[in-house]
């Protein structure tokens, strides 16, 4: 413990790991007793192993072939680069629409304040 009562980097930084592998190992622990199948005969709740042989491997698929990295769809085999790739390229958009949509709400919520603070403005 530190000086003030907070905790130290070290006793946070364990904490935190315990808490991540507690998670990794239930999740695991819950793929192998939830053995049901979904849709596509996929496991309702797939282990590690399932998740990154096939689920990630799939990635690949939404990959558009660029960079010197075949694409599944033009013929090229499913391969973790083109994954990685695709799974880069998605959340690369995700974030982008993620900065517009902040940047929008804050020049709408700027201009809500103006015009109610206003008094001129609102008829007042």
């Amino acid at each position: 413990m530190s000086t003030r009562g907070r905790p130290s980097l070290v006793v946070r930084l364990r904490a935190g790991l315990t808490v991540l592998t507690v998670l990794v190992l239930g999740w695991e622990l819950l793929s192998i007793l939830v053995t049901a199948k979904g849709s596509y005969d996929e496991p309702l709740v797939p282990g590690w192993g399932y998740l990154i042989r096939n689920s990630l491997l799939r990635m690949s698929d939404y990959w558009d072939g660029s960079l010197g990295v075949p694409s599944p769809a033009e013929g090229g085999p499913p391969t973790y680069a083109a994954a990685f790739l695709a799974l880069a390229e998605a959340s690369a958009i995700t974030f982008a629409r993620l900065i517009l949509g902040v940047g929008a709400g804050l020049i709408a919520g700027v201009a809500l304040g103006l015009v109610v603070a206003h008094p001129t403005w609102r008829g007042g």
